[in-house]
């Protein structure tokens, strides 16, 4: 969803309850506010989640970057090896 979205739901709504009287209104951003810290929160957790994917991607990549630095090495061992048994 775009976060824009909130904003313009959170305006709308803010007007029809300001006209409407002031207690309701307090009610109303005291449960936006709480919408909001858990919007923020579940934002987070996503990039948190999204992070921890690409980390672990970037370990991957050098686990086999090393992976096929020591398989070159081995055989190159291996060729050394044949040439000197000849």
């Amino acid at each position: 969803m775009l976060p824009t979205l909130f904003t313009d739901i959170d305006r709308d709504v803010r007007e029809l309850y300001t006209r409407s009287g002031v207690r309701h209104v307090l009610a109303l951003e005291a449960w936006a506010g709480h919408g909001d810290t858990r919007m923020a929160d579940m934002s987070r957790a996503g990039y948190d989640g999204h992070r921890l994917v690409h980390d672990m991607l970037v370990q991957q990549a050098a686990f086999q970057h090393e992976l096929q630095d020591m398989r070159g090495r081995v055989t190159a061992l291996e060729h050394e090896r044949d040439r000197r048994e000849r």
